[in-house]
């Protein structure tokens, strides 16, 4: 009987079996190394053939004449690899997605002209500061009072900064 050795993916030998069993019990084949014979369906792991006894006979499958291919250990399928680039692109998007959030944090051109909004009535006294940010976008300089909730917003413009004063985040004044 003739026993086919694979480490890591590739076949180390063939060794008759006496050779073979000798060198499982010297340690030369290691216990995460595979083996196959003639009779078996498919490779079996050293660990499996150390727990029997030395002399012990082997037992054979109703398997083929010829060793089956082995897969490389560490080797991933074809879907392994399309998932893994799959979450991938998915966590590059998403980081993207999030810099380009952060990126614009800074202050912002007006969205409408603020002077030009206050005159036609689309600023007024009692918005909210959010509905101001969406309006006219960020301003360019934000003050705070210490200790309270009031703000001064300046917008600056070519003919001269605009400012609006809010109180607890409600538009009082500009």
């Amino acid at each position: 009987m003739r026993f086919h050795v694979a480490r890591e993916g590739a076949v180390l030998g063939e060794f008759e079996e006496q050779i073979f069993r000798n060198k499982v019990f010297s340690g030369e084949i290691r216990p995460n190394d595979w083996y196959w014979t003639a009779g078996f369906t498919d490779w079996r792991p050293v660990t499996e053939f150390r727990v029997a006894r030395k002399t012990e006979p082997i037992v054979l499958d109703a398997g083929s004449a010829g060793p089956p291919a082995i897969q490389k250990q560490g080797q991933r399928s074809a879907p392994a690899i399309a998932l893994i680039c799959i979450c991938a692109l998915v966590l590059l998007i998403g980081l993207a997605t999030m810099a380009g959030r952060f990126k614009g944090r800074g202050p912002q051109p007006a969205r409408v002209e603020v002077k030009a909004a206050i005159a036609r009535g689309q600023i007024r006294v009692g918005m909210t500061a959010d509905e101001c940010i969406r309006m006219l976008g960020q301003p360019t300089r934000i003050e705070r009072s210490s200790g309270s909730k009031n703000e001064q917003w300046t917008y600056e413009r070519p003919d001269g900064p605009v400012i609006l004063h809010f109180e607890g985040g409600v538009l009082r004044s500009f």
